[in-house]
């Protein structure tokens, strides 16, 4: 995996807000030390600024329903691929 053009995170909430606005998971992967899900995106400037709007919470919401619609797929996307 090429960490410059990829990223990952195994924040479930970090991904749903990424999601949520418009960007796509490329895949989904199995952490090989915890069996953690690893969410895997294309990296781009856009999506560091989102992320970094996320960690300092201070990313605007405009519908919380796509965040929950987006949790909830990343969850039946967790348990599916067990």
């Amino acid at each position: 995996m090429d960490s410059t053009k990829e990223f990952t995170t195994t924040d479930l909430n970090c991904a749903a807000a990424l999601i949520a606005y418009g960007f796509e998971m490329k895949r989904m992967e199995r952490a090989p030390d915890n069996n953690r899900a690893v969410f895997v995106f294309d990296n781009t400037k856009d999506l560091q600024a989102l992320c970094a709007r996320y960690w300092v919470r201070k990313l605007p919401v405009d519908s919380i329903s796509k965040v929950f619609d987006a949790q909830r797929f990343l969850k039946n996307a967790i348990h599916n691929k067990q």
